[in-house]
């Protein structure tokens, strides 16, 4: 951590992804920067003059330029020699520094564009260029659904026609990705970074995970029904509280080159996990639940059992993952699919967030909830002895995390390389993650 409070971790990766835009030559949305025009100061504030990819130009604070677009400015900066500020004096070294180490790892990881043996697409044009080559329609397939699915978030105008005053441009470009089991799976994403967008208006909660512990428990106490559901393609639902356009890409077809206004909440958009909680929200108030108190994202309404006891019925929301609590959840979930579209409808629960969920009965014949991280745990075993065997490295068996004769100060053996590094690092975020789902701390 720097005097200013800033972590060298966010730092470092912040960097990586402006590295990334930088060196890529793929035509992706990252590449709007042109070059940095000139440079003001008044008082202690500077203020940049910034030439984009489109021709245009506008001015930039510092904060927002050093965030997006850390290495073009620091390299500016040495440029035109007023790197001795106060203002740039200790991360514009710091970002020299890690540059081209972060350019190793980042052509490193360009250069494997492959999955389970199989090459991923950057591009829609290399999509269909692949299934030309192998005689196939799998990504070709793949991007039809995609476009079939947010086809309800465009309205396409015409080729030369201008947008409506108020809207920003921005660059879309598809996600490409392979299955576990080989299934071509295609994302139409939103280039979001690209706009000025208030952080009064993207941030959107989710239900805690303690939440979800308690409410298991008041399930079991008072015998409640617990069911899931996934709502598909759920920003799809709710209005973009942007105003953006883009100008179609290939997998447009025959409207490849028109001007696309967005008028439905996009992947990718900053705001559009915020605006589509609002929209849920607005939904279930209108089903006569109220936010809890303890968590805004459960939602409660007090209904009557068969026996005309009162109880409350409860929904948690997980962004579009939900929960339902109830002696008879028909009510809730009919309501819910007269407005939008579930994945696999309703059903009992057997994974939460990635924990495993169970239900039995107790000694008395009483009904209980357990949450375990047993799937996860050995998905995770699996992974790392295969990477062990795949590095010829042994295991050991051990008693507690680290050996007591282990004195880290002391050790002389050479640092890890960038590939070992991202691999323990990766570990470490497995481990928090099965301590929480798990709870390792108290289970064991």
């Amino acid at each position: 951590m720097f005097d200013d409070g800033v972590v060298e971790e966010i730092s470092a990766k912040t960097i990586s992804d402006n590295i990334f835009a930088y060196v890529d030559g793929e035509g992706h949305e990252w590449l709007e920067l042109d070059d940095i025009v000139e440079h003001y100061r008044h008082s202690e504030e500077w203020k940049f003059l910034v030439r984009w990819k489109d021709g245009t130009e506008g001015m930039v604070g510092l904060r927002d330029l050093k965030e997006s677009y850390p290495v073009t400015l620091a390299q500016y900066v040495i440029d035109v020699g007023i790197s001795d500020d106060k203002a740039f004096s200790w991360w514009v070294p710091y970002t020299m520094k890690k540059k081209e180490r972060i350019i190793k790892k980042i052509k490193a990881k360009i250069a494997k564009p492959e999955k389970f043996g199989i090459k991923i697409p950057k591009t829609t044009a290399e999509a269909y260029l692949l299934d030309q080559q192998s005689g196939t329609t799998y990504w070709t397939d793949a991007i039809n659904k995609e476009m079939n699915t947010v086809s309800v978030a465009f309205e396409i105008r015409g080729r030369e026609e201008n947008p409506l005053k108020g809207y920003q441009y921005i660059k879309c470009h598809m996600i490409f990705d392979l299955k576990p089991d080989l299934t071509r799976k295609a994302r139409f994403v939103a280039g979001g970074h690209m706009m000025e967008t208030p952080s009064l208006i993207t941030y959107s909660s989710v239900v805690a995970r303690d939440s979800i512990r308690i409410l298991f428990v008041i399930a079991a106490l008072n015998n409640l029904d617990v069911l899931s559901t996934d709502i598909q393609g759920a920003y799809l639902y709710a209005h973009p509280r942007e105003r953006a356009y883009f100008v179609a890409g290939d997998e447009f077809g025959p409207d490849k080159g028109c001007t696309v206004l967005i008028v439905r909440a996009l992947y990718g958009m900053k705001s559009s996990g915020a605006a589509f909680r609002s929209k849920l929200a607005e939904d279930l108030r209108e089903f006569g639940y109220f936010n809890s108190l303890g968590d805004p994202d459960v939602w409660m309404r007090p209904r009557k059992d068969k026996n005309g006891n009162k109880y409350y019925e409860y929904v948690l929301v997980y962004v579009d993952d939900l929960l339902i609590l109830s002696h008879d959840p028909t009510y809730f979930c009919s309501k819910l699919q007269e407005i939008y579209k579930l994945k696999a409808g309703f059903n009992q629960p057997t994974t939460f967030l990635g924990a495993d969920v169970s239900m039995f009965e107790g000694r008395h014949g009483d009904k209980c909830f357990g949450l375990s991280s047993t799937s996860y745990t050995t998905r995770t075993i699996e992974e790392l002895e295969r990477r062990l065997e795949e590095r010829k490295m042994k295991i050991y068996e051990s008693v507690s995390p680290m050996d007591i004769n282990y004195h880290p100060e002391m050790d002389l053996s050479d640092h890890l390389t960038d590939e070992d590094t991202n691999w323990y690092q990766g570990l470490i975020g497995t481990l928090r993650w099965l301590v929480e789902i798990g709870r390792i701390d108290i289970a064991n």
